[in-house]
């Protein structure tokens, strides 16, 4: 019997990573891609029975809601003041979040099956528990933004097979004027990377963003905060309305004497 053995040559990827020899910018492109449908598939009657109703949810909203959201004056000032703001997407989840407490507030006032008092120590809860969260996720963005520039300048050296920026990407982090963004149009421009791998390449970087704020806010606003001061939040909450109690009887004990 003839046995044959193979073996595989393993190459460390931290010293081949910037290899003049390595393939640069490993994108790959498909044109076969085809946008999402939700229209009948295979004559199914369950997949069209989704596109009719998803194409009445988009007439009701378009009929509805966009013509109040987009004529709205708050809505149109509050665009054009912050439509160059690099902070977009973290003022957008703040808005959202504040939203949703909001919803939450609303619906503990109309709750009757609790008492007025009760009410109104739990709306007081959600409002300030949406406070100190929004503060918390700003503070956090700010704290994390020069490191989280770090880690986007490293990602984008090793795409760009880039040895220089991989190791100066910490003091390139502490530099306002550095725009990784620009760095890669700059590159493109030299020729060094296609402009359709420098496109994904600041698609990617502008996901990681949008990932990293996400959790953030997520963590802090849905878990952090609310496993934290809920309890405190309800301890104070029970102990103000013992006493508000005790005094009450204590003045209708006062009048029946």
């Amino acid at each position: 019997m003839k046995i044959t053995l193979q073996t595989m040559k393993y190459n460390n990827p931290y010293n081949d990573r910037f290899n003049d020899n390595s393939q640069r910018n490993n994108f790959v492109y498909s044109n076969n891609s085809k946008p999402q449908s939700f229209g009948s598939k295979d004559g199914s009657k369950v997949f069209a029975w989704f596109g009719k109703m998803s194409d009445v949810a988009a007439e009701k909203i378009a009929k509805w809601f966009t013509p109040i959201l987009i004529n709205n004056r708050l809505i149109q000032k509050a665009a054009t003041k912050f439509q160059d703001s690099k902070n977009l997407l973290t003022h957008s989840l703040a808005v959202g979040s504040i939203i949703t407490s909001g919803v939450y507030m609303t619906t503990t006032l109309r709750n009757h099956n609790l008492d007025k008092d009760r009410k109104k120590t739990l709306a007081i809860n959600q409002g300030l528990t949406s406070l100190v969260s929004l503060i918390l996720s700003y503070s956090a963005e700010k704290a994390l933004a020069k490191k989280w520039n770090a880690v986007t300048n490293r990602f984008a050296a090793i795409q760009l097979n880039d040895k220089n920026l991989f190791d100066t990407a910490k003091e390139k982090s502490l530099n306002p004027k550095f725009d990784i963004s620009e760095y890669i149009n700059t590159t493109i421009k030299e020729g060094k990377i296609e402009a359709k791998a420098g496109k994904l390449l600041k698609a990617k970087i502008g996901g990681m963003g949008v990932l990293k704020s996400t959790i953030i806010f997520a963590s802090i606003f849905r878990y952090i905060v609310p496993v934290t001061i809920t309890p405190i939040a309800n301890v104070l909450g029970d102990r103000h309305l013992a006493k508000k109690k005790a005094t009450k009887v204590a003045m209708a004990t006062t009048q029946t004497v």
